[in-house]
């Protein structure tokens, strides 16, 4: 028998959908004209809502494989993160950084336990 549960056409599209509310601050209705730019999918605000708020009293998020996968797509689009570049992003050094100093020693003192040594023949 065939299954006759309803799946969203949103299902796909999860991960973006999600991405862009969360960490971009996306409105539902941004999110709706972005999926009739984008895809060419016409939904509305309302069951953008309904979607994510479904997902998140379930608790589910994407995995963060599938955002990176995400990010790494060429869509073309403007806003394109590129990770293979991420690696030469390394942290900058901090040149204000204590380098340990060598313990100080008194000018005065300094000849004379040499001076012992030789005294003694201790090499």
């Amino acid at each position: 028998m065939k299954d006759k549960r309803f799946k969203s056409k949103l299902i796909p599209y999860f991960t973006e959908l999600y991405y862009l509310r969360n960490k971009h601050g996306y409105t539902y209705k941004m999110l709706s004209e972005y999926m009739q730019k984008k895809y060419n999918i016409k939904i509305t605000d309302k069951s953008v809502l309904n979607f994510l708020k479904a997902r998140e009293n379930k608790g589910i998020i994407p995995s963060k494989r599938s955002l990176i996968n995400l990010l790494r797509k060429d869509d073309g689009s403007e806003n394109k993160i590129n990770i293979s570049q991420s690696g030469q992003n390394k942290p900058i050094r901090n040149e204000n950084k204590k380098i340990p100093e060598e313990p100080k020693t008194s000018n005065n003192n300094a000849g004379k336990l040499e001076d012992i040594m030789k005294e003694l023949g201790i090499n």
